[in-house]
């Protein structure tokens, strides 16, 4: 009994040390394929299986989702979870981006040495210091918009429903807004893009 017991808690540590390879990859946006190859290689496994990577990634994405087990749920945390990583990254990047900055030049002036004409003797040094201060570089805020707008769209926060059903009065503005699709050259296709 103890001896299943212990072969139990090993099994356990080693899918725990390929959920560890397995996590980081995963966000990094790594296929399933190179994942296993990258596991095996920082285990130093012979085979591996991709049905075990697989149910590896699973796993994850059920701890990600706090044991909600629809495999769309799973993939949605996934893609949440590497949205997340990368908002993190840019807030960092941001905030160094807002600090001061400096910079150190120095300048030589000398003459060629009497006695070597490649060797040159330095006559005086000038050092210089500046400090800019951090204003911070819009790029970072863009990524973190972007990022907040595909979590937003794969949450379904930036839907909206309109009735059209009652009386209306006033003046109604339909317009176009990019959504990244082609146009729709029907309704039921625009209703299954939209999931209605």
């Amino acid at each position: 009994m103890a001896e299943k017991i212990s072969r139990m808690a090993q099994k356990e540590r080693v899918i725990e040390q390929r959920m560890q390879i397995i996590a980081p990859l995963l966000r990094e946006g790594y296929t399933v394929r190179e994942i296993r190859q990258e596991v095996m290689r920082r285990m130093d496994l012979q085979a591996l299986s991709l049905s075990t990577v697989q149910a590896d990634i699973k796993r994850l994405g059920q701890e990600w989702l706090h044991e909600r087990v629809d495999d769309m749920d799973v993939f949605i945390a996934i893609e949440l979870n590497k949205i997340d990583g990368i908002i993190r990254e840019a807030w960092k990047a941001w905030k160094a981006s807002l600090e001061g900055v400096e910079d150190e030049h120095t300048k030589r002036k000398g003459v060629p040495s009497e006695n070597d004409a490649e060797e040159i003797t330095t006559l005086y040094v000038e050092q210089t210091k500046s400090k800019y201060a951090g204003r911070g570089d819009g790029r970072y805020l863009d990524i973190i918009l972007r990022a907040l707008e595909r979590r937003h769209r794969l949450l379904g926060l930036d839907r909206m429903s309109v009735d059209l059903s009652g009386g209306i009065t006033a003046d109604l503005e339909i317009r176009h807004v990019s959504s990244g699709h082609s146009i729709a050259s029907s309704e039921e296709e625009v209703r299954q893009r939209e999931g209605i």
